[in-house]
């Protein structure tokens, strides 16, 4: 999930589909923010599967990078996670012309400021069989996917899907 920053070079008529699994989370409630131009949705599942999505914040029209408020939408409710658990994301983002940046931020159990959920919070998604848990490939430090080794596709093994 990278934060797609204000400054990329501006696109027409663009859609991001970005989509993974939220893992290493400390147990209690946690608070998504997304900022975007132009529009964006986040859904979030209570589990690793991602046909439990549900919309948790979009932003209808367009933020700038750091504006938290501009839509009642933008902020979802509280949301309990369970350290160790995976818990499938998914970001769309729809851009029209000019700018164009998102971002997911999150509030901690442990700390009330907006942070950008950190690519250490992130798992490589891997479209697997129901019932199958996605090999980890975790994410760079700026929550940008680390390059995938063109000579092994992502693996799926059976088990707990946590």
């Amino acid at each position: 999930m990278c934060a797609h920053q204000p400054g990329a070079q501006p696109t027409r008529h663009q859609l991001w589909h970005a989509h993974t699994r939220l893992h290493r989370c400390q147990t209690g409630l946690y608070i998504f923010t997304v900022t975007s131009d132009d529009a964006s949705a986040v859904y979030l599942s209570p589990n690793a599967e991602s046909q439990h999505k549900q919309l948790i914040c979009s932003v209808p029209g367009n933020t700038l990078a750091t504006e938290f408020d501009k839509f009642i939408t933008q902020v979802s409710q509280p949301v309990q996670l369970v350290a160790g658990a995976h818990y499938y994301v998914e970001l769309l983002h729809k851009e029209g012309s000019a700018n164009d940046h998102f971002a997911l931020y999150w509030q901690t159990p442990s700390n009330s400021n907006r942070e950008v959920v950190p690519g250490t919070a992130l798992v490589q998604w891997a479209d697997c069989t129901p019932g199958a848990e996605a090999a980890r490939l975790p994410f760079g430090a700026d929550g940008c996917r680390r390059k995938p080794d063109a000579r092994r596709p992502p693996r799926c093994r059976t088990g707990s899907t946590r």
